[in-house]
C-alpha cells in the first residue's frame, strides 16, 4: 500500500490566512486613524491657543509699537499684525487645520478677527472656539474671556 504524502498548503488554508491578515489590517488602520485624528485635534487646539496667546502677549509687550490679532476661519487661522486683517500682508502667519479638523463656536468662525487692546490686553470679541474632528465625535474648546484670558 502506498502512502500519499502531500506537501504545502491547500487553497482554503491560504484564503483563511489572507482573510485573517485583512481583518487585522483593517482593525489596525482604523485604530491608527482614530489615534491620529485625536492627536491632530489636540495639536490644532494648542496651535490656536498659542496664536491667541502670542497675539495678546505681543500686544501687551508693545512689540513693534502695534497691536496683534488672530483671524479665524472654519478651516484655519492667521496671526496678523495691526488693527485689521489684510490677507495680502506678507507678515501674516497662516495655519490650516489638519486631518479634517473644523471650527465652530460662539465666535463667528468665518472671517472673525480677535484683536487685543494695547494697554489692557482685552480682546475685540469674546466667546468660544470649538474644534472638532472629522467624525464629530471629539471636540476641544477654547474660551476667550472679555478680560483677555484665554482658556484651553
Amino acid at each position: 500500500m502506498r502512502t500519499r504524502v502531500t506537501a504545502g498548503y491547500t487553497f482554503v488554508e491560504i484564503l483563511v490566512v489572507l482573510a485573517v491578515i485583512a481583518i487585522l489590517a483593517a482593525v489596525t488602520v482604523t485604530a491608527f486613524q482614530n489615534f491620529y485624528g485625536a492627536s491632530a485635534l489636540k495639536t490644532n487646539s494648542q496651535e490656536v491657543y498659542m496664536a491667541l496667546t502670542d497675539a495678546r502677549l505681543n500686544t501687551l509687550g508693545s512689540a513693534g509699537d502695534t497691536v496683534y490679532g488672530v483671524h479665524l476661519t472654519d478651516t484655519g487661522f492667521v496671526l496678523f499684525v495691526g488693527d485689521t486683517y489684510d490677507a495680502l500682508d506678507p507678515d501674516n502667519q497662516t495655519y490650516e487645520y489638519t486631518f479634517g479638523i473644523t471650527a465652530v463656536g460662539t465666535l463667528p468662525t468665518v472671517n472673525a478677527d480677535v484683536v487685543f487692546s494695547r494697554l489692557t490686553g482685552m480682546p475685540s470679541v469674546a466667546g468660544t472656539i470649538i474644534l472638532r474632528n472629522r467624525a464629530q465625535t471629539e471636540t476641544r474648546t477654547l474660551t476667550i474671556y472679555d478680560s483677555g484670558l484665554i482658556e484651553y
